[in-house]
């Protein structure tokens, strides 16, 4: 039995399996992949200088991986998607602030949860969003 990969010209394995040897030889590969023996999973590693090697760790959801740099590259989109529900979390914690708990709050202890409420919102506006983040500090 042999162990296989087909991968794509920039390293990325498209598929990995097992067949008998006999077959391997006779594969038909589609134009612009390639083949190449050995035990693989297309999603920890890939193909460079002809050799299996693993694909480094994700740093976080965030990052795609792009074959040709070989490295990890953030995905602005999707980080701004978790970013924003992130914000939205903590948006909802403030607005389900009893009401009794606010009327007795003295007036600076609202304006500061009215500013850390303002600051959530104003996330997306930072200049460094949605990679670098300052996150406003919630009232004590």
């Amino acid at each position: 039995m042999a162990n296989y990969a087909i991968y794509k010209e920039n390293g990325q394995i498209v598929t990995a399996g097992c067949c008998h040897d006999s077959l391997l030889s006779s594969m038909t590969i589609p134009k612009g992949f390639r083949l190449i023996e050995g035990i693989a999973d297309p999603e920890k590693n890939m193909i460079y200088e002809g050799q299996i090697v693993d694909i480094p760790v994700r740093p976080s959801g965030e990052y795609d991986f792009d074959y040709t740099q070989r490295q990890w590259v953030i995905n602005i989109e999707r980080a701004s998607l978790l970013a924003k529900k992130q914000r939205d979390g903590r948006l909802k914690a403030v607005d389900k602030i009893n009401p009794i708990w606010w009327a007795s709050m003295p007036d600076e202890i609202q304006q500061k949860w009215i500013e850390y409420r303002q600051a959530l919102l104003d996330v997306p506006q930072q200049p460094g969003f949605p990679v670098n983040i300052d996150w406003p500090t919630e009232p004590s």
